[in-house]
């Protein structure tokens, strides 16, 4: 994934890989909403820095939850709201971390 942001150096890119194991439980009619949890390890490349914050280390841990719904004939499409957090979790400071909200649409193939 490619950011880019929007108050740090102008036109500053950044790469983020990672690795998110993640738990999922559905329930619900046809089991089509959703709950999901995941911890794992990132990248963010350069070392992420915007105006009012840095990151120390350019390896984060990642944790998400969210809530989610399938729907469709097939339950090919779904929807959910995730809130992301990345930190150093305290490998090296500053460690300010980073919050995301997020609205997601996703289709199974």
């Amino acid at each position: 994934m490619e950011t880019r942001a929007t108050d740090g150096q102008p036109g500053q890119r950044y790469t983020h890989v990672g690795l998110t194991p993640t738990f999922r439980y559905a329930f619900g009619a046809e089991r089509s909403i959703f709950v999901e949890l995941g911890v794992g390890f990132n990248t963010i490349t350069p070392r992420y820095h915007i105006k009012n914050k840095q990151f120390s280390t350019i390896f984060n841990f990642g944790d998400h939850v969210a809530i989610g719904k399938r729907f469709g004939g097939n339950l090919e499409n779904e929807v959910s709201l995730r809130i992301e957090h990345f930190s150093n979790a305290g490998l090296g400071q500053p460690n300010p971390g980073q919050n995301f909200g997020q609205l997601r649409y996703a289709r199974h193939f």
